[in-house]
């Protein structure tokens, strides 16, 4: 999997009849997008196929939320120190200084088994990881709006999570020929944080 992200900030530039410039900022923060290249089995393009149905089927009249996805932020991924029990509602002994985490923010989990089935192009199950709500977060941790109700180990993955949408349709090409496997590119816009 190879990842690119790319800042996109919007200045609007006045220029005076004397040369002099006024340049007026009209966004508060860049848009952030991820470019996401990646290889898929059979299998996993049927369960990418499943996701981008029931993604589309998903928007209703009043909630306008088509193609969101959750988006872990893999370069901001850190491994715990400690075992995290079920219940705890605060895990320590991580760095946040430079991540990408933010109160109100989501927080992925992921079972150090899972992690390492995951990287070798296996899928996630529902009880192999958790995603968590930021309430506040120091230097060294994070406290969520809820206790976690799994059990992760020492080596289980941390990353923050962004709400992200498609920016375009995710493109799927047969590499081998035959369906045997897949290069994948999915490009998503995160929403800017309030």
């Amino acid at each position: 999997m190879q990842v690119k992200e790319s800042l996109a900030w919007l200045t609007d530039v006045h220029e005076a009849w004397t040369g002099e410039e006024l340049r007026v900022k009209l966004r508060v923060e860049p848009r952030r997008y991820y470019e996401i290249s990646f290889v898929l089995k059979r299998y996993d393009k049927a369960i990418l196929d499943a996701a981008l149905f029931a993604n589309v089927l998903h928007e209703t009249a009043t909630v306008p939320d088509r193609l969101r996805w959750s988006l872990p932020i893999w370069c901001d991924m850190q491994k715990l120190g400690a075992d995290l029990a079920a219940g705890v509602g605060t895990v320590s002994g991580i760095v946040t200084a430079g991540y990408d985490f933010r109160a109100g923010g989501l927080v992925a989990l992921i079972k150090a088994r899972a992690s390492y089935e995951f990287n070798r192009f296996a899928c996630l199950r529902p009880e192999d990881y958790e995603l968590m709500t930021i309430d506040t977060f120091d230097a060294n941790s994070i406290t969520f709006t809820d206790t976690t109700t799994k059990d992760f180990n020492a080596g289980s993955l941390l990353l923050p999570v962004r709400v992200a949408r498609l920016d375009s349709p995710v493109d799927i090409v047969d590499a081998l020929g035959g369906a045997q496997s897949y290069d994948g590119t999915a490009a998503f816009q995160c929403e800017v944080a309030e």
